[in-house]
């Protein structure tokens, strides 16, 4: 590809603890061995293809620090994002490319870095979400979601997922429901996945299967949280959260109850039909879900 046109480039943005006596912005004297330092480069650049066409490419970094509060400590990660966006100037079309690694300042042991592709992402819940745009009637926006801490990937879901929270610590529980029209190379093993997973690990997984002869639409249905009343559990943001009453951050497994998610299908009759997921013991209490079995079947994934 020929390149014409120009380049913008922004200096360099440096992030470090230098060995002078030099005042920082807030005023906090810098008169330290130096122990991590990295510094990254902004640039537009325009190019015009053998068709004449002009693609505009830029790049930018940004950093962040993001603290989590486990059971034992409070980890301060240092976040950086670097973001290639390629377009088209004619057609408008985009592609952007992300390069994600996280440092642990307070925990040396905390080191990754991931190449990603996405229309957009998120760690505002401390997971990293990247979203996947749907292309077609038959795509739904899609998102992979990631631990800040170890870069695992821990599920993959459709449309939304649903996040349980529990108190006084960054650990959050998090449902997610992959459908048939998942807009990337995940895909349900049969008619869709619910996956249950911490902030930091896969906790468990069932696949739900149509019987013979059935039909459903092949989009993610309406979920929702019911919280027990017997808990104390309190259901927020439109059945999307449920907050936890009685955990804290050095909760137990045990602790880890009293609260379900609802699947709510439109059969083709117009009537509704429910699944329930309850979950004890921190993970899916398949004995006790409740669902249409003239209908539905439900196993746990390998």
């Amino acid at each position: 590809m020929k390149q014409y046109g120009w380049i913008i480039g922004a200096g360099l943005m440096a992030l470090s603890l230098q060995s002078c006596n030099n005042q920082s912005k807030n005023s906090i004297p810098v008169n330290a061995k130096e122990e991590f330092a990295d510094s990254a480069m902004s640039v537009v650049r325009q190019y015009t293809d053998a068709q004449g066409k002009k693609i505009l490419q830029k790049v930018n970094t940004t950093y962040d620090i993001v603290e989590f509060t486990d059971k034992e400590d409070v980890k301060k990660l240092l976040v950086k994002v670097t973001n290639t966006e390629t377009s088209s100037v004619d057609s408008g079309v985009t592609d952007n490319h992300y390069t994600v690694s996280v440092t642990g300042i307070t925990d040396p042991k905390i080191h990754w870095s991931k190449d990603l592709r996405g229309a957009d992402m998120d760690y505002t819940y401390k997971v990293l979400v990247v979203h996947s745009e749907g292309k077609n009637a038959n795509e739904e926006d899609t998102y992979e979601q990631y631990s800040l801490q170890t870069g695992e990937k821990l599920m993959t879901f459709t449309y939304s997922s649903l996040m349980a929270q529990i108190v006084n610590t960054s650990n959050k529980r998090f449902f997610g429901y992959l459908s048939g029209q998942s807009a990337t190379a995940d895909k349900p093993e049969q008619y869709a996945t619910i996956s249950y997973v911490g902030s930091n690990e896969k906790l468990d997984k069932v696949n739900i299967k149509l019987k013979a002869g059935k039909t459903l639409p092949n989009y993610t249905p309406e979920i929702t949280l019911l919280a027990s009343q017997e808990s104390g559990n309190t259901v927020a943001s439109e059945g999307k959260v449920v907050i936890l009453a009685h955990t804290d951050r050095t909760f137990k497994a045990d602790d880890i109850k009293g609260f379900a998610m609802k699947v709510t299908y439109q059969l083709p009759d117009g009537n509704p039909s429910v699944i329930l997921i309850p979950i004890r013991q921190d993970h899916i209490d398949l004995e006790n879900a409740t669902y249409d079995k003239s209908i539905f079947e439900i196993a746990k994934a390998n």
